[in-house]
């Protein structure tokens, strides 16, 4: 038993044992009431732990800032989750985007036209004409050389010239070529005939019968050829007629007497295969023109090429044009332009020469008609154009590159009925970013006569651009082309080497004389560098066509409202046709009371990659852990967009198909 204590000591001891308390809260021993601490003394008092000690817990304490600490944490655990669902969520999200994501030229497309005008290329990017950044170093989009290539690349539109140029002041004149060229074949019979049952054309070469074997033989074709069963078209056994050039294809287009082939009848082409009748006469022997049941135009259709060679891949798509043209009742010329009529410039230029040629000539058909009222009846001594009849008289031609074909056979009237009357020239739609020229439609007008001859002669730099630094600066400085001052006894002009840039180039110049469209040509800071390439002239149009075209105060927030808004040129809209009436406009059931129905696009392209983003990201991802290893990447496509001919043709034949593909 303790002994008691004084009344004085314990009021004494009252200090002590306060600060006991307080040192044992701090200190925090375990609790012991009737252990250690209870056998130290009578002044000993047991510890008290802190509110929310483990003992406590343990002892089931319920203190609240305990239960709110547990809430918090609770509440953050589950934010957590959230958010790392909410972001697994956005990952899936994204690869899903980006696996479904096939960009290409329409990308480009819709974001110049939004709202942020942002136009991107490999250079740089702008947002309209507020804000533009250059890169310090091009980008590239395309696959580079790792595309594995199995086949022999096909030769699309023969070798582009690297400098073309010509004499200064030589120019072309596109009317003068037609007047001498129809005047010199006043006593010519120029024809030819792609074969159905064989890949082949004939050539009537004015009195010498030709025949130029393309390539597409297949195995079936062969096997006949070696019975003799096929027929490829070598009359030269058979009839007898005059042989220059032997049997196999040892001839070029130097060789043959004409430049433009009218397409034979296929009346004219059986009493010749019977008989051996040459055709000799336009209105007897060539395919019959009648007038559009749409627009009441008449139409020709012009192909055209500057080597034997390039029509050599092109079988198919050239017996079609045959069979859409004879379909539909329109003329069909396929121009073989000989290189020394270009005169120095670019092959891809020979499109040109042979339309605006075929224009010159239907206007001057046109005037001697207005005159004369009969061409037969003609008594005039004039020197131009000899032959002044109806195969002239056409009120529309239409320029179609080799590549593209008539996926529809709705007739032109479908289009050329909403072709005002004021544009001299009609482009259509492809979706692109710019005006494609594969198919390229003008009105027999002086003005497009002009403009065709303006073309040909268009002039990309009277400077050397790699060696005259002074001549390239004074283009720069007065935005035109100028002539050197090396040597003033050869000053050359120096041309395009595509001739889409040339077009717009003269496009662009007419606007900016007709409606103010603020057009720098030579003084256009990317010029020199971008509007010359050999292949994608985005960057020439992006510095110096579009930027100049969302600037012009007449923009209307679109590529077509823009184009249709200015002088001289139509652009036919992206018609989007339903797919369960795409089938309406195949086949030659296709009248004039089918107009009501929604058309396909009138020129249709594979713009799209055929490869998502994501599966690009792997194939980068695997070249650069390789090394750009051909692995990595597929064969026989497209380096830019990835596309084989199956996907191009998918990708083409989606929302209605097209009236041209391309």
């Amino acid at each position: 038993r303790r002994p008691a204590r004084s009344r004085s000591a314990l009021r004494a001891s009252g200090p002590r044992r306060w600060l006991m308390r307080r040192a044992s809260s701090l200190v925090g021993l375990p609790d012991d009431p009737v252990g250690l601490m209870a056998d130290a003394g009578v002044g000993v008092l047991p510890i008290h732990r802190r509110s929310g000690s483990r003992s406590s817990r343990a002892m089931g304490a319920r203190d609240p800032k305990d239960r709110r600490r547990r809430r918090t944490s609770t509440a953050r655990r589950r934010l957590v989750a959230l958010a790392a669902l909410a972001l697994a969520a956005l990952v899936l999200r994204a690869v899903a985007y980006l696996a479904s994501w096939y960009p290409g030229d329409e990308t480009i497309r819709a974001s110049s036209e939004s709202f942020l005008r942002l136009m991107f290329s490999r250079s740089g990017v702008s947002f309209g004409k507020t804000k533009s950044f250059a890169f310090s170093k091009e980008v590239t989009i395309d696959a580079g050389d790792s595309i594995k290539l199995t086949q022999k690349a096909a030769v699309v539109q023969g070798e582009i010239s690297r400098r073309p140029r010509w004499r200064a002041g030589e120019d072309v004149n596109v009317t003068r070529h037609a007047e001498l060229e129809w005047n010199a074949d006043e006593k010519k019979s120029c024809f030819f005939r792609v074969h159905a049952d064989a890949p082949a054309i004939t050539f009537f070469d004015d009195g010498v019968t030709r025949v130029w074997r393309l390539r597409g033989l297949d195995e079936l074709q062969l096997v006949r050829a070696a019975k003799g069963k096929a027929d490829f078209g070598n009359p030269l056994k058979t009839h007898g007629h005059k042989e220059e050039e032997g049997e196999g294809n040892d001839f070029g287009v130097d060789d043959l007497r004409c430049v433009y082939f009218r397409a034979a009848s296929s009346d004219a082409w059986s009493r010749f295969r019977q008989s051996g009748r040459l055709p000799a006469s336009l209105k007897t022997d060539a395919s019959p023109v009648r007038p559009d049941p749409l627009s009441d135009d008449t139409l020709l259709l012009i192909n055209s090429a500057t080597t034997l060679d390039m029509l050599s891949e092109y079988h198919r798509p050239l017996l079609n044009h045959q069979a859409y043209a004879e379909s539909n009742g329109y003329a069909y010329v396929l121009a073989l332009v000989k290189p020394f009529l270009l005169a120095g410039r670019s092959g891809k230029f020979a499109k040109h020469l042979a339309l605006g040629a075929h224009l010159a000539a239907a206007l001057e058909s046109d005037r001697q008609l207005k005159l004369f009222g009969s061409s037969n009846d003609s008594d005039s001594d004039s020197d131009s154009f000899s032959e002044r009849d109806e195969s002239f008289a056409f009120s529309a031609a239409c320029h179609v590159d080799l590549d593209a074909w008539f996926a529809s056979w709705a007739p032109f009237g479908l289009y050329g009925a909403a072709w005002e009357k004021n544009k001299d020239v009609l482009f259509g739609d492809a979706g692109q970013i710019w005006l494609n020229t594969g198919l390229l439609c003008a009105r027999p007008t002086e003005w497009a006569v002009t403009f065709e001859e303006r073309v040909v002669n268009a002039v990309f730099s009277g400077a050397d651009v790699l060696e005259d630094v002074v001549g390239v600066n004074e283009e720069r400085e007065t935005g035109k082309a100028v002539a050197s001052k090396k040597s003033p006894s050869s000053v050359w002009s120096y041309g395009f080497q595509r001739d889409q840039p040339a077009v717009w180039h003269v496009l662009a110049t007419t606007w900016r004389s007709e409606a103010g469209v603020p057009y720098e040509a030579q003084g256009c800071r990317a010029w020199h560098r971008a509007c010359n390439p050999v292949e994608n002239p985005i960057e020439c149009w992006h510095w110096c066509h579009w930027d100049a075209l969302q600037r012009w105060r007449g923009w209307r927030g679109t590529l077509a409202e823009a184009v249709n808004a200015l002088p001289r040129v139509a652009l036919a809209p992206r018609h989007a046709a339903p797919s369960r009436d795409a089938f309406a406009f195949f086949g030659d059931s296709f009248g004039a009371e089918d107009a009501s129905e929604t058309p396909p696009p009138m020129h249709r392209m594979c713009l799209r990659s055929c490869a998502s983003v994501l599966r690009r990201f792997f194939m980068g991802v695997c070249g650069a852990l390789t090394g750009g290893s051909p692995r990595c990447f597929p064969a026989d496509v497209d380096k830019m967009s990835l596309c084989d001919g199956a996907g191009c043709l998918a990708q083409m034949a989606s929302g209605g198909g097209g009236w041209i593909k391309h």
